[in-house]
């Protein structure tokens, strides 16, 4: 009886449940525990997120070096510059007809711009054009702005197999004859550059249109910019049809330059077709403009080069030829903590409170103008 009573309490002793004790303890350590993991995973969280926002940010402002980076590595090829401060660049594009906008970049006997020409606003009044030099905190002497505008030469594998001009050297207002292999005339008409026409528009072809970039060709060593007046087959009177897309027709070429270029030009010259663009930022988008056929909005070609920039600088050295690019670029996504970065020049203008608030990434590249 005894042994039985004794057995049924050592049964009972290993069978009751847990303490109240016990419980609370087990609770607050399944507590801490969870929280450090939460913890973890929410930082985990932020990580992952913060990684994925600056790598947004970083992929435009690739995009935005990668897409003009090859443009302006020919700015200025076969153009003159105002590195003599002589006005060159913009009197090489003079017309007494409405002028492109080229013409705007730079002033007789001032060395500002020329194929690269800073700019406050992108409106073409003379007023937001960049005409002195910015003192850097390093000491350096440069033209600043926010916007830029650059002609560049864009190649057309198409070269020059006989010319005709008088004398041994093209001067002011000489008339140069250039004559093309089978089926160049074609290819100068039709050229297409990222996914567009850019070629020699036989609607351009009047006086009044030289406000147009789709009629003016350079050659690299000739350093002088042409027009190009219309097309001859053997002497046929331009205008008439009979002229047009025949294969070794001769081009007539008309600079329009008051002042003198004692420059040759070599055989097998490439043709390059004259180009002109603004870049911009505006509601953080980098907007590329191409003055196509005109100086109006409805002439010219813009497109979104990137998305999600906070900032957008240039600065110029004239005496080293040196073209840098300063580009931030954020997140989609704001954060709790904002700020500027402190890679951001001093001497550009701050970004915004609104765009402080999203992760932000910086670069800078820059360029040789070479012509």
């Amino acid at each position: 009886m005894t042994a039985n009573r004794m057995k049924k309490r050592v049964d009972m002793k290993f069978n009751r449940g847990f303490s109240l004790t016990e419980v609370l303890i087990a609770s607050f350590v399944m507590a801490v525990v969870g929280v450090a993991v939460m913890g973890s995973l929410w930082i985990f969280s932020g990580l992952v997120t913060q990684t994925e926002e600056y790598s947004i940010a970083q992929q435009e402002m690739e995009t935005a070096f990668q897409t003009v980076g090859a443009q302006i590595g020919n700015a200025g090829l076969g153009m003159p510059n105002n590195k003599e401060g002589q006005g060159s660049f913009a009197e090489s594009f003079y017309s007494a007809a409405t002028p492109p906008v080229m013409a705007s970049m730079g002033a007789v006997s001032r060395d500002w711009g020329g194929p690269v020409t800073l700019a406050t606003a992108p409106d073409l009044k003379p007023a937001s054009f960049v005409t002195a030099k910015t003192t850097l905190p390093d000491g350096q002497k440069v033209y600043a702005g926010s916007v830029l505008y650059y002609a560049w030469s864009l190649p057309t594998g198409v070269r020059v197999r006989a010319m005709e001009f008088a004398g041994t050297e093209i001067a002011q207002g000489d008339e140069v004859k250039l004559q093309f292999a089978d089926g160049d005339v074609e290819v100068l008409e039709s050229f297409q550059y990222d996914g567009r026409e850019v070629g020699i528009s036989e609607k351009n072809s009047s006086a009044a249109s030289k406000a147009s970039t789709r009629r003016w060709i350079t050659f690299p060593t000739a350093r002088v910019p042409f027009w190009l007046a219309g097309w001859d087959n053997g002497g046929a009177a331009r205008g008439s049809g009979s002229g047009d897309r025949v294969n070794g027709a001769v081009a007539v070429m008309a600079p329009e330059s008051r002042i003198s270029f004692s420059r040759t030009l070599s055989p097998y010259e490439e043709v390059h077709l004259v180009q002109c663009c603004r870049l911009y930022l505006k509601n953080g988008e980098l907007i590329q403009e191409f003055f196509d056929t005109g100086l109006e909005a409805a002439d010219r070609v813009s497109k979104v080069v990137a998305r999600g920039i906070a900032g957008l600088y240039f600065t110029f050295d004239s005496e080293k030829r040196l073209l840098t690019m300063y580009v931030a670029a954020r997140g989609s996504t704001p954060r709790a903590s904002g700020g500027s970065p402190s890679d951001w020049p001093e001497f550009a203008p701050p970004l915004s409170v609104s765009d402080r608030k999203y992760p932000i990434i910086t670069g800078a590249l820059s360029w040789r103008i070479r012509n």
